[in-house]
């Protein structure tokens, strides 16, 4: 009986720290993949468009890493890391278990780095986001000036 609840208590620890890890890391992911999962031909046919590569292709990949925000990571770290999209899940395929984080780095995107903090913060397959386009150009102020007469 000892070893029962032993076990019980190691898997539910297991189960929690996964949970917490998975949080923690992209905390856009479970609603993409809720909104992504809706509709997967409209998910092909985003990611095909914003990526530049055929609707097959990215069924292949989503085939192949099981949901569409892994599937949309593959497309954006090997765009960020300059990379074939090949590259990108076959470093998913050794290092999937370990996180997003643990993959990026291998593909040479550091963890502290501008363009790590823009791929945890959000996605920018679906726009009407609220944490989508946020980039502010160059031209504009921060609020502080007197405005239109």
């Amino acid at each position: 009986m000892k070893i029962v609840r032993i076990f019980f208590f190691v898997f539910a620890l297991t189960f929690a720290l996964s949970s917490v890890a998975k949080g923690g890391e992209f905390r856009w992911m479970d609603d993409f993949d809720l909104r992504a999962g809706a509709d997967l031909s409209d998910f092909s046919a985003r990611v095909a468009m914003r990526f530049s590569v055929g609707n097959i292709e990215v069924r292949a990949v989503l085939n192949k890493v099981g949901s569409p925000s892994d599937t949309y990571m593959v497309f954006r770290l090997a765009e960020m890391a300059d990379q074939p999209v090949s590259e990108v899940v076959n470093i998913y395929d050794t290092y999937k278990g370990r996180g997003w984080g643990v993959i990026a780095k291998h593909l040479g995107i550091k963890p502290g780095s501008k363009q790590f903090h823009e791929l945890k913060a959000r996605q920018d397959l679906y726009c009407n986001s609220p944490r989508v386009h946020m980039v502010k150009s160059k031209g504009m102020s921060k609020g502080k000036g007197r405005g239109r007469k």
